[in-house]
């Protein structure tokens, strides 16, 4: 009998957990028994990979010469940042066990969900100061789930951007940028209840750190970017995207921004900016 696709999703979490586990140990007989212990397994399995480069990072670590005082500062610090980075996925993952678990035993899990309408209908142009009067950039969130959010990651993903000018596709610009904004809530967002989130600074951020490759800074462009709401819960470690529990629910939204660089990365935006506050607006539910 094979397993269920749900107990092979479990194992598989299980060892990476474990593979991280094993990647920042660092005591000489431990990491010549793990690896003594784990060599038997697949190339594919995490946990024997996991082995090796603990033994690797040790070995690094023992040949620098205890003279090279600044040297050894900076494979320490580096070392440090590593197993941060690695404790910090570790729990993650340990969470989605957690969870994963729960869902086995047939417990009940609250999601989450957030439904977000644009208030800009999907498109915004920032072209010259007058476009700011309007206040573009603006999210309307409600709580339509079970449980209360105390955070919402907010994601820019960018598809592609060319010159107003250029109506042939050929003329598109890819864009891979990406970035997520961590918004922190004054108070919980609680069920049915909703908030106004203006998030123009980062949407201006996201593009400035694009990066494109802009034929000429004085012309009109137009980018698309898709932006994600992904709330989480209190009491979760980590946020989950809505769509993933109920298809129906609307977290994101296709924004088409149309914009000249040359006001994009002025400091006369920047100055409107400052002038304008940014603080989202959380609303109880009615009762």
């Amino acid at each position: 009998m094979t397993a269920a696709p749900e107990h092979n999703d479990l194992q598989e979490l299980e060892r990476r957990l474990d593979a991280r586990f094993i990647e920042q140990e660092h005591r000489l007989a431990c990491l010549l028994m793990n690896a003594w212990e784990y060599r038997k397994l697949p190339e594919s399995d995490p946990r024997r990979n996991a082995s090796r480069k603990a033994i690797f990072y040790r070995l690094a670590v023992s040949l620098v010469p205890s003279t090279a005082v600044g040297g050894v500062s900076l494979i320490a610090l580096l070392s440090l940042l590593v197993a941060y980075q690695s404790n910090r996925i570790a729990q993650e993952e340990l969470a989605s066990v957690r969870e994963s678990n729960a869902i086995s035993r047939g417990e009940v899990v609250a999601h989450p969900l957030v439904d977000v309408d644009n208030r800009d209908n999907g498109e915004i142009s920032l072209q010259n100061p007058a476009d700011l009067e309007q206040r573009p950039g603006g999210a309307y969130i409600v709580n339509v789930g079970k449980v209360p959010i105390d955070s919402i990651d907010v994601r820019f993903y960018g598809v592609w951007a060319r010159p107003l000018s250029d109506l042939d596709s050929t003329g598109r610009i890819k864009c891979d940028h990406r970035e997520v904004r961590k918004l922190d809530l004054s108070e919980q967002l609680l069920v049915d209840g909703s908030m106004v989130f203006e998030f123009l600074p980062e949407l201006v951020k996201f593009i400035r750190q694009a990066d494109l490759p802009y034929r000429e800074t004085s012309q009109v462009h137009v980018l698309f970017v898709n932006v994600v709401f992904v709330p989480k819960a209190i009491n979760s470690q980590l946020p989950v995207v809505s769509r993933f529990f109920t298809p129906g629910i609307q977290d994101r939204f296709l924004l088409k921004v149309q914009f000249v660089p040359d006001f994009l990365t002025s400091n006369e935006l920047d100055e409107c900016l400052r002038k304008m506050k940014f603080e989202p607006n959380i609303i109880p539910p009615l009762k």
